[in-house]
């Protein structure tokens, strides 16, 4: 499974975050979620892949 995020600066505090993007959609400009600032600049995407997840075992028999 993989899942597209892309990252924001907020031009206000200078703060980074990443937003998941829908896939298929246009993401709309997020608001800061320091500031609430709605001026933020894209700065890039990223693709995780996301492998499989497994319950760990930590009691040793």
């Amino acid at each position: 499974m993989k899942e597209q995020w892309v990252v924001y600066r907020s031009e206000c505090c200078d703060r980074e975050f990443a937003v998941k993007q829908p896939s298929g959609d246009e993401l709309e400009e997020p608001g800061c979620p320091e500031c609430g600032g709605t001026n933020c600049e894209l700065i890039g995407e990223a693709e995780v892949k996301i492998k499989g997840i497994a319950p760990i075992r930590r009691d040793k028999r």
